[in-house]
């Protein structure tokens, strides 16, 4: 596991430390002095490359997210209910009543992604607004703007989906998953 979320804290520290071996050199003028230059300027470029390559548990919650949403738009009704766990039955029922009535739009958009790990990676709370044109039992509702916030839990390497709250995008507060 990657000890930070992203690459450049690392980065920006290690180019900072080169800036001032850059200094110490400009006093000196040795050229043994840019040898640690070098050094810190190959581990903040090292970050980068590290941080592409290391997949966090936030992260993959996170990407699990519009892969959620595309299945869902794809009507694609075996992987949609794959992202929920079996511990969670009424979801099941819920998700399928869902894709079966609710048509989104191509015009979805997601944004405003908020993920919490809890319970040492193992679960997860996210946060997220999705916005596009909404089709419920044939009649266009027009666009409409949701807010969601889910709980996953890891089984079996993958994330699943335990509970999902529809919030009311202006005040955070539940509200009905069919409400308009």
């Amino acid at each position: 596991m990657w000890f930070t979320e992203e690459a450049w804290p690392p980065a920006v520290v290690a180019m900072i430390l080169a800036v001032v071996n850059l200094a110490v050199w400009y006093q000196h003028q040795k050229p043994a002095v840019l040898i640690p230059m070098v050094l810190w300027l190959g581990l903040g470029i090292a970050a980068f490359a590290v941080d592409a390559r290391v997949v966090t548990e936030r992260e993959r919650v996170q990407a699990a997210i519009p892969q959620l949403i595309a299945d869902f738009r794809a009507k694609d009704q075996n992987k949609f209910l794959a992202h929920f766990s079996p511990d969670a039955p009424l979801l099941h029922g819920l998700a399928l009543m869902a894709i079966k009535k609710v048509d989104l739009g191509a015009d979805a958009s997601l944004r405003d992604v908020s993920v919490e790990m809890q319970a040492n990676d193992t679960r997860a709370k996210t946060r997220f607004r999705v916005q596009g044109t909404v089709t419920y039992d044939t009649v266009n509702v027009g666009t409409v703007p949701t807010r969601w916030e889910v709980g996953w839990r890891r089984e079996e390497g993958l994330w699943k989906i335990l509970t999902v709250t529809r919030l009311n995008p202006l005040k955070d507060e539940p509200m009905e998953i069919f409400a308009k």
